[in-house]
């Protein structure tokens, strides 16, 4: 959510959802207007994120809904290379691979494997 504060949102609060926190790409530090609290699982990118408008243009664009759509790229991209891999390991690779860097992601597309 876009509150700014440490209140519960829905969807993103549900335990089924993977909550994505926003945070400024040059400092890496949460974007003033994201939402935090238990939930939140992991942020990407969502502070002046460039994209498409009407008219073949460009536009900057703050919020969570900006940072939201990294991660489920990358989800994709881990399913693709796997399509055995359940929500849950997905979801496990990509808090592992956050916590830890690209090394984590890289290792499973390699690997070609779901974690336990």
């Amino acid at each position: 959510g876009n509150g700014g504060n440490s209140g519960m949102s829905y969807p993103a609060s549900y335990p089924s959802v993977m909550s994505v926190a926003a945070v400024d790409s040059r400092s890496y530090n949460r974007a003033s207007f994201s939402q935090y609290n238990g939930q939140v699982e992991i942020s990407d990118p969502g502070v002046k994120v460039e994209s498409t408008i009407p008219g073949n243009k460009y536009a900057s664009w703050n919020g969570t809904s900006m940072a939201t759509p990294y991660v489920a790229d990358i989800a994709a991209l881990v399913w693709s290379y796997n399509t055995t891999c359940s929500a849950q390991q997905i979801r496990r690779i990509l808090l592992a691979s956050a916590a830890f860097g690209l090394g984590s992601l890289q290792r499973f597309v390699w690997q070609r494997s779901c974690p336990g």
